[in-house]
């Protein structure tokens, strides 16, 4: 929808919250949600470093069970790396 700011700050909230950096409890899985969302958003903005970043902590946050979100930031990688070979 072209609110690629807006979206970047709403999910690094979210990303916060889940850290529990808002006196809220941890959320490991859902930190690794917003992280994915918001990787996503900064590869459709161009910024594929900071997305190939948030990418790598989502990993790290993430059980070996989580297959199929693996499988989604696998793809999300190949993806950010083929943007900044441009």
């Amino acid at each position: 929808m072209d609110r690629l700011d807006e979206s970047r700050r709403c999910l690094k909230r979210a990303v916060d919250f889940f850290a529990g950096r808002t006196g809220a409890p941890p959320e490991a899985y859902n930190q690794a949600r917003a992280l994915t969302d918001l990787a996503e958003t900064l590869h459709d903005g161009g910024d594929d470093p900071a997305a190939l970043a948030g990418i790598a902590e989502a990993e790290a946050l993430l059980p070996p069970s989580a297959t199929p979100h693996r499988a989604y930031l696998a793809g999300l990688r190949r993806r950010c790396e083929a943007g900044t070979a441009r």
